[in-house]
């Protein structure tokens, strides 16, 4: 039996389905006829996030390993980032800010990708480990993380990588 998808995310703009399952394989469906329009593997047997674009344009996935696979689905074409220093726990395209999203390492990083020239542009540190879950505020200037154990920090990404004062473990 089929495991369910790690991941699923909508295409506003050209009416497409992100499915993306545990053992590698990210399709583009059409919400239309349903029948698939682009698919590859990636982090094969291990995929664990995978991340839509606000755009639709690129498909970043991270597997059980530290790397981090970016894929454009209008050529084809795969790179492969900069790692993160252990598991990435959470992959998120940054609002306002496109082509660029964060990797959330186990490690207690965060770096800033660019999809255009592969660089990192920043790599900021929360101060604990291991991490579980990112999420961007609405205009792409803080990232939040949580740690396994709850911890909460804000990374203020806008001001070079300020963290603000750890939240606690009360969420």
């Amino acid at each position: 039996a089929k495991k369910p998808p790690r991941a699923l995310a909508f295409d506003p703009v050209a009416g497409r389905l992100l499915v993306a399952r545990e053992e590698g394989t990210v399709r583009l469906h059409d919400l239309q006829g349903g029948a698939a329009v682009a698919a590859t593997t990636l982090h094969e047997g291990s995929l664990r996030h995978a991340v839509l674009s606000p755009d639709g344009a690129w498909v970043a996935a991270a597997g059980k390993t530290s790397g981090v696979s970016l894929w454009y689905p209008a050529s084809g074409a795969v790179t492969t980032l900069q790692a993160q220093p252990g598991v990435v726990r959470d992959l998120d395209f940054r609002p306002g800010h496109p082509g660029q999203f964060a990797s959330a390492g186990a490690s207690g990083r965060l770096l800033l990708h660019d999809t255009a020239s592969t660089a990192v542009l920043g790599d900021f540190s929360f101060g604990f480990a291991p991490t579980a879950h990112g999420a961007w505020s609405p205009d792409g200037r803080r990232f939040a993380v949580v740690g396994r154990t709850g911890e909460l920090s804000v990374v203020s990404i806008a001001d070079g990588g300020t963290v603000l004062p750890t939240l606690g473990h009360d969420l």
